[in-house]
């Protein structure tokens, strides 16, 4: 063979190898993308059936299927009701299983047994006594409560699911969208950080916890994120890396809501990216560590049991289940489920100061900490509640009393605090384009409405 022979040989075989690393890099990178869409759809589809009793053909339609990635639409889908099992898959590449367990809500199989998840059952989380109807109706003008539920543009829907308005305490108004009611639980997003927040308050006040507490969790000994206090993580200032990125696959919330089936685990591991205290930054694994701390604080038979005996009870939130990960640890970022309701409710005991019924169920002035800008945050935060709408209520949007606060989650979930008016407003849905729902806007309606 000639030296040009065995040249062309070479860059041919090298041409091929790197061809063949190509396919395998797109083959990995197509297993990784296709198992997270499983996941959310397994996920998804297991905590709708079994936790808000929604029909599967609703939830294909509009969670997996409304503006969500093709992929989400291409998923094989397999319901084992009496074993209240889900499994999402794209034959021959990958699939995923989600598991419901009686109290904790549904969670992600993956690396463990379906055994062990089932052993984690609380069969008495939720409470069964359901709340004694003590609101009794208003007579508010329902237009703004309309107008929450128009598509002014077919192109950019806003979907709103529910609307729930309380006036010095008394039940005002609340319509629904078809396929949903007064009794529903629905999906509160980021609505969990803050009854998360409240969570915590009342350890505070029992005395597990304490707001400049360090050394918090036996994995950090012996490193910086030691140093980080509970203070620090309620204000979003713990420091450990992370990108809140709902759009990219890669982002550390998507890996830990879908490439995981330990959300707080995975939390806990992430590095110090800045000195803690040093840094403000929005983290929904911030959240999962605080579900890891309570964990620690309490120990696990009192942790198990701590929404119910700390909130759920009290507040008589029949529908409130806080679903837990496979480790049987809250997911305290994302995964609470609530009546339109039960959210009102958590809102009212907001704007109430912790106090419940003539009871103080947190401590003096936790709600003053809560809703005190946190430093680096720009005003627009507090410590798991924003003092601000951001986008929701974008610029030329209707002003707000400056004692206005606010629960937000994803896809448009609000409870919405305006003390000074003592009011609570509650809106739900699923809003996937930017700009389609003003909260600002709505609220300044209700408040016109109650002139």
């Amino acid at each position: 063979m000639s030296a040009a022979s065995a040249a062309i040989a070479i860059i041919l075989g090298l041409v091929a190898l790197a061809a063949l690393a190509g396919l395998y890099l797109a083959w990995r990178g197509l297993r990784r993308y296709a198992g997270m869409a499983c996941a959310f759809a397994a996920k998804t589809v297991c905590s709708g059936l079994f936790v808000a009793g929604r029909p599967l053909a609703s939830l294909r339609a509009e969670e997996l299927g409304l503006n969500q990635p093709a992929a989400l639409g291409l998923c094989r889908i397999r319901v084992d009701p009496h074993r209240q099992l889900v499994r999402a898959s794209f034959p021959g590449i990958v699939a995923r299983r989600a598991a419901c367990r009686h109290g904790l809500g549904s969670a992600l199989v993956m690396e463990t047994s379906l055994q062990a998840l089932r052993a984690q059952a609380r069969p008495n989380n939720p409470p069964n006594n359901p709340p004694q109807d003590d609101w009794p109706s208003g007579a508010v003008n329902p237009q703004a409560l309309e107008h929450a539920f128009d598509e002014a543009d077919p192109a950019r829907p806003q979907r709103s699911r529910a609307a729930v308005v309380l006036h010095r305490g008394e039940l005002l108004a609340e319509r629904y969208a078809a396929g949903f009611g007064a009794d529903t639980p629905q999906l509160g997003w980021s609505l969990s950080k803050t009854a998360l927040g409240l969570l915590i308050g009342a350890a505070v006040r029992q005395g597990y916890l304490a707001l400049d507490d360090g050394r918090l969790l036996p994995e950090w000994r012996g490193d910086e994120r030691s140093e980080i206090t509970l203070r620090q993580l309620l204000q979003m200032r713990g420091g450990q890396a992370w990108a809140e990125d709902y759009g990219s696959s890669q982002s550390e919330v998507m890996q830990m809501l879908f490439a995981t089936a330990h959300t707080a685990r995975y939390a806990v591991a992430r590095p110090l990216a800045h000195a803690p205290g040093s840094h403000w930054c929005y983290s929904s694994g911030g959240s999962n560590v605080l579900s890891r701390v309570l964990q620690q604080a309490l120990g696990d038979e009192r942790y198990a049991d701590w929404p119910r005996r700390a909130l759920f009870a009290p507040l008589q939130l029949a529908s409130a289940v806080f679903e837990a990960d496979a480790d049987g640890l809250f997911t305290a970022s994302s995964y609470m489920y609530a009546s339109a309701r039960d959210w009102a409710r958590i809102g009212q005991f907001m704007l109430q100061d912790g106090v419940w019924r003539g009871e103080r169920l947190l401590p003096e002035g936790w709600m003053d900490f809560c809703t005190s800008p946190a430093p680096g945050s720009g005003g627009e935060y507090g410590a798991h509640l924003w003092l601000q709408l951001g986008d929701w209520g974008p610029r030329g949007s209707p002003p707000l009393p400056a004692d206005a606060f606010h629960a937000v989650g994803h896809e448009g979930q609000f409870i919405s605090v305006l003390p000074g008016d003592e009011l609570v407003v509650v809106r739900l849905g699923l809003t996937r384009y930017a700009g389609s729902w003003n909260q600002a806007a709505f609220i300044d309606r209700v408040r016109r409405d109650l002139r």
